[in-house]
């Protein structure tokens, strides 16, 4: 049975990642901003946010694998905010690679976008690009296994 923290544990695709981990028996942790409101039994929930270092060390604290599912994913937004979909999305990407490396996690399941492999999407593609880039050197550099 593995320990897992799921990011975006609380949205739609984060919820039943969750529900499928748990019910394959695994230990599953959930970060996200807001609690979440289908959250099963024996799950732990971890109410923050991924620009907190001190959030990040806590709810990496003890787990074999993330999965990385919390972002800036409003398209449309994005558009109009590429700073924060950068601070989100890539930003927020670093911090828990920094977190998951100091407390010596090295699996990382990494949910991003067919956007990556378009000229569509805007900041929100620019984004998962630059985190998908930084994932990649992660493993060259510190040995860190993705998917």
């Amino acid at each position: 049975m593995a320990r897992v923290l799921v990011t975006g544990g609380a949205g739609f695709m984060g919820s039943h990642l969750v529900d499928a981990l748990v019910g394959r028996g695994h230990q599953v942790r959930v970060l996200d901003r807001a609690p979440s409101r289908w959250l099963p039994p024996g799950a732990e929930m971890i109410t923050g946010d991924l620009a907190d270092d001190a959030t990040l060390a806590a709810a990496v604290r003890g787990v074999d694998a993330v999965y990385h599912l919390a972002g800036f994913a409003d398209l449309n937004a994005a558009r109009q905010q590429p700073v924060e979909t950068a601070r989100a999305n890539l930003l927020g990407t670093l911090g828990l690679l920094e977190a998951m490396r100091a407390a010596g996690v090295d699996r990382f399941l990494f949910a991003s976008t067919v956007y990556v492999y378009s000229r569509e999407g805007g900041f929100y593609r620019c984004s998962k690009q630059a985190c998908e880039s930084y994932i990649e050197e992660y493993a060259r550099t510190f040995g860190l296994r993705y998917t």
